[in-house]
């Protein structure tokens, strides 16, 4: 659960990050893991690091996004409504 807090980095939090990382896919529709985490880090800050993996399972749990294990980079879905 996403519970805030007074001491929560609101430039770090997971939906702040996932909004990152789907403007990113918009933008490319494939990136690599690896660079997709740099440059969410080089946007936001080395806070974003803790909060990536989250961010990417709660896109992948809405449907937003898929993972191609052979690339090892995320791919954009554009119907965001979980059909496969």
């Amino acid at each position: 659960m996403i519970r805030p807090t007074k001491y929560m980095d609101l430039t770090a939090n997971i939906l702040t990050i996932a909004t990152e990382i789907l403007s990113e896919l918009e933008r490319t529709h494939i990136v690599s893991l690896e660079e997709l985490d740099a440059q969410i880090q080089s946007r936001i800050n080395e806070k974003a690091r803790i909060n990536f993996i989250p961010s990417l399972n709660l896109l992948y749990l809405l449907g937003c996004l898929d993972y191609d294990s052979e690339t090892d980079a995320v791919v954009y879905l554009r119907n965001s409504g979980g059909d496969r």
